[in-house]
């Protein structure tokens, strides 16, 4: 698999679009993919660190792209100027390398990019994936990954297309396998809650020098003596030296640490974390570290105040002092319920996505006559509850009746981008967090391929629609299909006896149900058996 990243880093955007870009390519990486970047070559730019990791960066020249009269902003983009350019002049010079390789995936994390840009390329890949923390612009994409706690379907609903598969919520945070590493020690010394380290993470660049700010901030406030602080910074940060003046100065054991490989051990052992609201958030949340966040760019507005309101962090704005958030913070508390939010496994989760041959993708209008005659072939209406011939019309009735329903879910299964079949989620609970599921294929799936639709289809269910449970009704002359269910943990829950008139004859319906505690316990011993039968 060819995979391209289109990704920046500069004084002005920060380093977390990289690095974040960074662990979904290392995770690709690892399951074989080959990884190219795309960068322009700004003040601050990460492109030594990129390559030094091993990566092939295709450099993108700053100062042709700002040359006087090149680049009108779009007007309708707030972060526009972050490009460098335009994004026709962007998209050209990209042009070239992705007609060279033609990736399997393209993926775009950059404020200063939309459908502009992505349409301009169309054709020159085969999937693209948007990372994105905003919804504040369309995007022409297949996967839309958007890590902020809180976020929402709806958010995106009118920017992007219909087909877009999106993966919201904190738990599709990217984070280097070093969280999971560090989480159970860093959650189980926070039972019983102290204040001796304190540690202050103000972004890689801190180009506004916040980390001053709250330096001086410290300064004035009355902690323990035997205090100590840890700053950490990015090599690219430019006010480095005068932080390391200013923490000379502290009245408390203050050091500065610059480009460092072990931000997981370090947070670890911090008591309490004085951090921005950037990427780095969720890196605190995983391993339950008691924050006082700081917005230091209006983009981090929403998850500061979202996360504030549900007690997960402590924002911290010009009216309150430090001293007083200190005082009044509850730190077991906000450690628990920081740590639910986030479980550092989204880059996995990402990553297993992309890499499937198998794709789920929400069922759009031109589906509908193929699902129509795969639904009246024999072998599967004999299995149904409604078994007459369905009309063009009735059809289309039923389609207009679910489209729009928040309670059902109908998605088209592709394999290898060719559809295959179909699976639903149906009296879909919110409240209850559970649904009744089922699927059904078409008459070009490949013999056997049933297993491997069910194991992602309950993937689906409990990772990206998070259930508590999901429930199935099988009619009892569908022997083969319950033990398919058994196979994959679902326990029979009842028979509703003589339930169906079946041909003139009551038969019974089966009952089955699977917890989400159960699915994890079994999921990886499954996942591993699947793909060496398929060799994905």
């Amino acid at each position: 698999m060819q995979v391209v990243i289109r990704a920046d880093a500069s004084l002005q955007i920060g380093t977390g679009h990289v690095m974040r870009c960074l662990t979904l390519a290392d995770g690709l990486k690892k399951q074989g993919a080959k990884v190219h970047f795309i960068c322009r070559a700004h003040p601050g730019n990460l492109i030594e660190m990129i390559e030094s990791k091993g990566y092939a960066v295709v450099i993108l020249d700053a100062s042709q792209a700002t040359r006087p009269g090149h680049f009108k902003p779009e007007a309708n983009l707030f972060h526009a100027d972050w490009l460098g350019g335009s994004q026709k002049q962007d998209a050209l010079e990209c042009q070239p390398f992705l007609q060279g390789i033609r990736p399997d995936w393209l993926i775009v994390d950059h404020y200063a990019i939309d459908q502009v840009w992505q349409v301009a390329l169309t054709g020159l890949y085969t999937k693209l994936m948007v990372i994105d923390d905003l919804a504040d612009r369309q995007h022409q994409c297949d996967l839309l990954l958007d890590q902020t706690y809180g976020r929402q379907g709806k958010d995106y609903r009118n920017l992007v297309p219909e087909y877009c598969q999106m993966r919201l919520g904190s738990q599709y945070a990217l984070l280097r396998p070093e969280f999971i590493k560090w989480r159970e020690y860093s959650l189980n010394r926070r039972r019983q809650p102290q204040l001796k380290n304190v540690l202050i993470t103000m972004g890689g660049v801190d180009s506004g020098n916040v980390t001053g700010q709250v330096l001086h901030e410290l300064a004035e406030c009355k902690l323990p003596k035997s205090l100590e602080i840890t700053v950490v910074m990015g090599e690219t940060a430019p006010h480095i030296s005068a932080v390391k003046a200013q923490a000379a100065a502290m009245p408390y054991n203050t050091q500065v640490k610059v480009d460092i490989n072990n931000i997981a051990e370090i947070m670890a052992n911090a008591d309490l974390a004085i951090g921005a609201a950037g990427a780095t958030t969720w890196e605190r949340c995983c391993l339950g570290v008691p924050t006082i966040q700081k917005v230091v760019a209006l983009n981090q507005q929403f998850s500061s105040e979202t996360l504030d309101r549900s007690g997960i962090v402590r924002a911290w704005d010009k009216n309150l002092r430090l001293q007083d958030l200190i005082d009044t913070l509850d730190f077991y508390g906000l450690s628990r319920r920081s740590s639910d939010v986030c479980d550092g496994k989204g880059a996995s989760k990402v990553v297993g996505e992309m890499m499937n041959k198998v794709n789920f993708r929400k069922m759009n209008d031109s589906d509908l006559d193929t699902v129509r005659e795969w639904r009246e072939r024999e072998e599967v209406k004999k299995f149904m509850y409604t078994r007459h011939a369905i009309t063009k019309d009735e059809h289309q009735c039923w389609w207009e009746s679910i489209r729009d329903r928040c309670d059902i879910l109908q998605m088209i299964v592709e394999l290898d981008s060719i559809p295959i079949g179909v699976v639903s989620f149906s009296q879909i609970d919110l409240i209850n967090s559970n649904a009744v599921w089922a699927f059904y294929l078409g008459p070009n799936s490949p013999r056997g391929i049933g297993s491997l639709i069910e194991f992602y289809a309950i993937k689906y269910a409990f990772e990206v629609l998070n259930l508590h449970k999901l429930k199935c009704e099988v009619l009892g002359i569908n022997q083969s299909v319950i033990k398919l269910h058994k196979k994959f943990g679902f326990i029979e829950e009842g028979i509703f006896r003589e339930e169906h008139l079946y041909d003139n004859v009551f038969i019974d319906v089966y009952r089955l149900g699977l917890l989400q505690n159960d699915w994890l316990s079994i999921s990886e011993t499954l996942e591993n058996r699947m793909l060496k039968i398929w060799k994905f």
